[in-house]
């Protein structure tokens, strides 16, 4: 039986002998006015035993002791926070749950206890909030266990929020952070790989027919040895806490706005949201595939919260003070919530491509002289790309609107796209390939045909010479890429199985509206073989693109991320 040691030079106790635990206790309470530090790892290692699993009894004279410890001997404030909020991790198990995102009923009793007596040192002793933020985020559970000790602890730092409010965004702030780095070290093939053999799963059951009380037998045509990544669980039931809180946070504070017809509160609730989460820790992050999707949930729940969030990433791009990657980072997300925001209307699409249209014709006015059409400059004219990207990604995805009638061919005049594509910062050879080609197959179907004549060009610029030598070749490839805007879709399609619920109402998808159009398109790259895209209804592609040979799946503009930039 695991032992630990009492009071320093008294007898070893059992941790779960409630008779020796209390003496010990009462031992200790005789002489609180004299405990001073040195004695910390005494009252460390008795809250790190299984008081909370012993009897009520028990439970009760430990809140005790540690209410009169801490009147007394204020010191010890730390010690015991820390103790305290490291029971919010839940001891290791050698089977996961099969539902990691329920809580037993056992450990909703210990999670109750735990912040009963949390709450009672953050309302005698506020000024330790501080210290235990900053344990929250120490002790935060290494991303590779469990994905119900994950849920847990995430469950419980929500929580904590309850009675710490003015700690409330600082606690967001690190469990977005800790879910950003989970986020980023899953592969989106592997969440592709599991929805493909759920999707399997369900398929067969579909098909299984019970002959005789048994299953007949029939050929798997999924992977029974498929092993899913265990971060991607950890992720899914993570984020599912969060989206349940985000639901319960704002749902509330709308049912105050309305009783007291005040919405003013809201809306600076949400900009507080933005201001201390999103732009700390969502917006400076690049491989985020999933994080930023609690905002793009969040936006959705009052129609206010759009303009506010486009607002506050235009700023960012408008402001020649903000680092130019994220000014490209910032215009990746107003692109991502344009195309895939259903609760965005089509008439704040227009107004927006029209703002992003005139204020990248102005640049072009200013900043095109002495530029040259085969020469891009990333470092000086980046963020301009970035912006002319959004408005060919916009046309693109959303051609039947914008291009559909001769009213939104009349509209699409007015944004002087000409004098975009033909000025010699030529952003069509900067931007993604994959954009390019659908924004010119767009404007190729309505009769608009000098940029198909601009690409081609482009293509021939970026040919190597025959008689180049292998060094040529190699430094050419490197030219080439360098002259390509690095690309990041934020909102490209959510993919965890467990919390798709909250994203799939409000996401819009892709729907094919161009007649099919062929591409041929040449990579000569490092002895690549010449691929051949071919671009239907659907834009689908099986050639292997982008950074390994991912075969993809579905149209090419709910691929982009894995197109190689």
């Amino acid at each position: 039986m695991a032992r630990y040691s009492g009071p320093r030079g008294g007898p070893k106790v059992a941790p779960n002998s409630d008779r020796n635990f209390l003496k010990v206790l009462e031992s200790l309470e005789a002489t609180i006015s004299s405990l001073d530090e040195k004695k910390s790892p005494v009252i460390q290692e008795i809250l790190a035993g299984d008081w909370l699993m012993m009897s009520g009894k028990v439970v009760k004279k430990v809140e005790y002791f540690l209410s009169e410890l801490l009147v007394v001997r204020p010191i010890f404030c730390r010690t015991v926070i820390r103790e305290l909020v490291c029971k919010f991790i839940t001891p290791p198990t050698d089977i996961e749950p099969a539902n990691p995102d329920e809580i037993s009923l056992s450990e909703r009793k210990v999670f109750a206890i735990l912040h009963r007596n949390l709450k009672k040192i953050f309302d005698a002793f506020p000024t330790y909030e501080e210290y235990g933020v900053k344990t929250m985020s120490s002790l935060f559970p290494y991303m590779t266990r469990g994905p119900h000790v994950h849920y847990c602890y995430v469950s419980n730092l929500l929580t904590c929020i309850g009675y710490m409010p003015h700690s409330k965004m600082q606690i967001l702030h690190i469990i977005i952070h800790k879910l950003g780095k989970i986020d980023s070290s899953i592969r989106r093939q592997d969440v592709e790989a599991l929805n493909e053999n759920i999707e399997a799963s369900k398929d067969l059951d579909d098909k299984v027919k019970l002959e005789d009380g048994g299953f007949e037998n029939i050929d798997f045509f999924h992977d029974d040895s498929f092993v899913p990544n265990p971060l991607i669980d950890t992720l899914d039931v993570s984020l599912q806490g969060v989206f349940e809180f985000f639901e319960q946070d704002f749902r509330l504070l709308n049912e105050e706005s309305v009783k007291t017809n005040d919405k003013a509160e809201v809306l600076n609730y949400f900009k507080n949201y933005v201001n201390c989460v999103f732009d700390k820790e969502l917006l400076p992050c690049f491989g985020t595939k999933h994080a930023q999707f609690l905002f793009f949930y969040a936006t959705s729940l009052q129609p206010e919260f759009p303009q506010i969030f486009l607002d506050s990433l235009w700023r960012k791009v408008d402001s020649v003070s903000t680092p130019a990657v994220l000014r490209i980072q910032a215009m990746s997300y107003i692109s991502g919530f344009l195309t895939r925001a259903q609760y965005i209307s089509f008439k704040t699409v227009k107004r927006w491509l029209t703002k992003l249209a005139d204020w990248a014709n102005e640049y072009v006015i200013e900043k095109s002289y002495g530029c040259h059409w085969a020469s891009i400059n990333l470092q000086a004219h980046g963020c301009f790309y970035a912006v002319c990207q959004t408005i060919f990604y916009l046309i693109a995805f959303r051609n039947k609107e914008l291009l559909g009638s001769r009213k939104a061919s009349a509209y699409m005049r007015t944004l002087n796209l000409g004098r975009l594509v033909t000025s010699d910062l030529n952003p069509l050879k900067a931007c993604n390939s994959a954009i390019s080609d659908a924004f010119v197959d767009a404007l190729n179907q309505h009769q608009i045909s000098y940029c198909r004549t601009i690409l081609e060009r482009n293509q021939r610029s970026t040919i190597p010479t025959v008689n180049a030598g292998l060094d040529d070749i190699g430094n050419f490839a490197r030219q080439v890429t360098s002259s390509t805007l690095e690309c990041f879709f934020p909102c490209d399609p959510y993919l965890l199985p467990r919390t798709k619920k909250w994203i799939d109402p409000i996401y819009k998808t892709y729907e094919p509206y161009l007649p099919e159009v062929k591409i041929e398109k040449e990579e000569r790259d490092h002895g690549h073989d010449v691929v051949d895209m071919e671009l239907s209804c659907s834009f689908s592609s099986d050639s292997p693109l982008g950074r390994g040979s991912l075969k993809l799946r579905g149209n090419i503009l709910d691929s982009l991320e894995f197109m190689d930039c």
